[in-house]
């Protein structure tokens, strides 16, 4: 029981950790293309300015298409990569699993259901299959670990193969809990 709810754990952790890292995605196109709207904005109403001359003219002209042009690739980039959309089913997966974590403390507490661990396992199963797509960041990352006072503490747990595939839990070895 005690793997399964590091387990649970340890996906709510990587979730919600996809979740800002596609947050930051979506912020690295969306702010630079706001910026860029504007400025193309503030150069298309300088072209029409009758206190500037027409070579400067011409100059915001160009500025304003080449502005709208890289305005637009960003734009484009943004809808088609969806991160703001993966955010939002990262954040969700990352409270059903919050949820599921839930379920497990009680369940430890106080034993009442038969197929308990099937069950997680299936929901567990439902919950990843709504998100696929993990950050390679997160797929790739070592475990890093740091030296605090007496101890030694892990601040993360890297997410493994098996936890973004259909994998279920090794019942036959209940002592490690990192090999889950």
């Amino acid at each position: 029981m005690e793997r399964l709810a590091a387990k649970v754990k340890r996906l709510e952790r990587n979730y919600k950790y996809s979740a800002r890292k596609y947050n930051y995605y979506n912020l690295l196109i969306t702010i630079p293309s706001i910026g860029i709207t504007s400025l193309s904005s503030i150069f298309s109403f300088l072209s029409s300015s009758e206190y500037l001359s027409t070579d400067v003219k011409n100059y915001c002209v160009i500025s304003v298409a080449m502005l709208t042009t890289i305005s637009a690739m960003l734009q484009t980039i943004s809808s088609s990569c969806e991160f703001s959309v993966k955010k939002l089913k990262f954040t969700e997966a990352a409270q059903q699993f919050n949820h599921v974590s839930d379920r497990v403390f009680f369940e430890r507490k106080f034993p009442n259901e038969e197929n308990f661990i099937d069950d997680v396992e299936k929901e567990i199963e439902k919950i990843k299959s709504q998100c696929k797509f993990i950050p390679l960041e997160i797929k790739h990352k070592k475990e890093e670990e740091h030296s605090y006072g007496e101890g030694r503490c892990s601040y993360y747990v890297p997410i493994e193969s098996s936890d973004i595939s259909y994998g279920s839990i090794d019942r036959r070895n209940s002592g490690d809990v990192t090999t889950i």
